[in-house]
């Protein structure tokens, strides 16, 4: 059974957990004028990402993403559309807003909504913060939680991001490491940690030159569960799993570490999501295009 509630954007493991993840975590990398209240940055603060993502399986194209954003230096706010298909039984769409505050490289959420169809469900999530507190929440279907769910408790639901604004608060990384960091994320359903640690660099190739550095930063993610979730054999292979790869591209001339691609091991071979073309607009007439 699919289920693509969780948002753990770069721990997918199984096929329920691939799912999962490219439900709502891999929108979790996306980015898009959400326009739903958010005081909109003057023009000269501005800075706007479009991007398009791949998403393979075994080498086979299963889907794509698309995000844009609009962030100033006080506010930002996100979406992303989704679309997955695997040999045409199962299907799955998702859309994911946020919008909220930022200071620094810290995000503060107000709002999030996340919604989805598939072949085999749909629902949605809604989300209020404030000072990164969980202060309202619907999930839609309601559902009990199963026998042997880790109870979700008040502390669990205080210092929080949701998962598109903790993904950009590792975007806006200040310095030439993004690793060696921990985000804590709740999804409406479930509390876990992401612990990003220093692997490697890497040559990025270009189809056409951007101007930007071509040597990429390789994070090892560690996916660690606190709350909300049953201790399945599934979720402890997720949690033991040291394979998960995320490969950040510093774009110095906009102050971002743009996510270049995601290396996903999984039960049903290996996943592999990468940036097809990423446009960044910012002051002064900036445009900067990653194409690969």
């Amino acid at each position: 059974m699919i289920d693509p509630h969780s948002g753990v954007f770069l721990t997918v493991m199984t096929n329920r957990q691939f799912m999962r993840g490219l439900g709502c975590g891999l929108a979790a990398a996306g980015m898009l004028l959400a326009g739903s209240g958010l005081p909109v940055a003057a023009e000269q603060d501005r800075v706007q990402i479009d991007a398009l993502y791949s998403v393979e399986l075994n080498r086979f194209e299963i889907g794509s993403f698309t995000f844009r954003s609009d962030l100033s230096t006080k506010t930002y706010a996100l979406e992303s559309n989704a679309e997955f298909s695997i040999a045409g039984l199962l299907g799955w769409k998702g859309q994911t807003r946020t919008q909220g505050a930022l200071s620094g490289n810290s995000t503060s959420p107000a709002l999030y909504q996340f919604d989805f169809e598939s072949t085999i469900k749909s629902g949605s999530v809604a989300m209020n913060f404030k000072d990164r507190t969980v202060t309202g929440l619907t999930v839609l279907p309601a559902e009990q939680p199963l026998p042997g769910t880790v109870p979700l408790l008040e502390q669990h639901i205080k210092d929080v991001s949701d998962p598109l604004s903790a993904i950009l608060s590792l975007v806006r990384a200040k310095g030439p490491n993004p690793c060696d960091r921990k985000v804590s994320i709740f999804d409406g359903k479930q509390r876990f940690d992401l612990v990003l640690y220093y692997r490697k660099k890497v040559l990025i190739e270009e189809s056409q030159p951007s101007g930007q550095p071509v040597e990429g930063i390789v994070c090892k993610i560690k996916y660690v569960p606190i709350a909300g979730f049953r201790e399945t054999q599934e979720l402890r292979d997720l949690a033991r799993n040291n394979n998960i790869l995320i490969t950040f591209r510093p774009v110095p001339s906009a102050g971002l570490m743009v996510p270049h691609a995601v290396r996903i091991p999984t039960a049903a071979g290996e996943a592999v999501i990468s940036a097809n073309k990423v446009t960044i607009k910012g002051p002064n007439q900036m445009q900067i295009a990653l194409t690969n």
